[in-house]
């Protein structure tokens, strides 16, 4: 009798280390999917920053609709990009926490969280972009450069950030530069340059 309790006990044991390492799985199934999604927007987004560039310092045109100095996000994605941009030291911002946070969303759908991860990971390659400037060896004095510079690419991205309604549904009125990249982020990007020059005359 004691050993098949014994042995009932086990295979409980067993079915609940069973469910727990079913649902770790989905769960880590689901934040790689999201982080995934960021982090292919990001690779595409920098590359399009970088191509845009170069076509900027040659003279000609790189697209079209890239005057508008502001992008528009519903009031939910605007939340999370707040909440990864909540540090002025940018090096911190956490695109995998964004990540974990969006799969315990209950309140979003599958489309709301793919949009978010999308736009994380066109802030995210603005985020390297602004880093490309800064020294990996803290000199002399930079400390208060650095401390300005960072608050400026922080305050920018926050500043041609707009809340508002998104026409014709959640995603489909979203241009990611799969579509043609957002004209605020290039507004932002642009920025950006001019305040890593600054930067660089700062710790001179």
């Amino acid at each position: 009798m004691k050993k098949l309790i014994f042995l009932r006990l086990i295979f409980v044991f067993l079915f609940v280390l069973t469910l727990l390492s079913c649902q770790r799985n989905n769960n880590m199934k689901a934040v790689s999917d999201y982080y995934n999604i960021m982090t292919t927007e990001k690779a595409a987004a920098a590359e399009y920053f970088k191509n845009y560039g170069i076509c900027t310092e040659m003279g000609t045109k790189a697209g079209d609709s890239q005057d508008e100095s502001v992008m528009t996000l519903p009031q939910w994605a605007y939340d999370y990009v707040l909440e990864y941009m909540n540090s002025n030291a940018i090096e911190s911002w956490d695109e995998y926490q964004i990540c974990m946070s969006l799969e315990t969303d209950n309140s979003l759908s599958e489309e709301q969280k793919t949009f978010v991860a999308t736009v994380i990971g066109d802030f995210s390659a603005l985020k390297e972009s602004a880093l490309d400037y800064v020294n990996t060896e803290t000199k002399a004095g930079e400390a208060d450069c650095r401390a300005a510079y960072y608050r400026q690419v922080r305050n920018c991205l926050i500043d041609n950030i707009s809340v508002g309604a998104i026409g014709g549904g959640v995603l489909s009125g979203f241009m990611g530069v799969e579509l043609g990249i957002i004209g605020g982020l290039i507004h932002s990007w642009r920025e950006i340059q001019d305040y890593g020059i600054q930067y660089i005359k700062c710790t001179a």
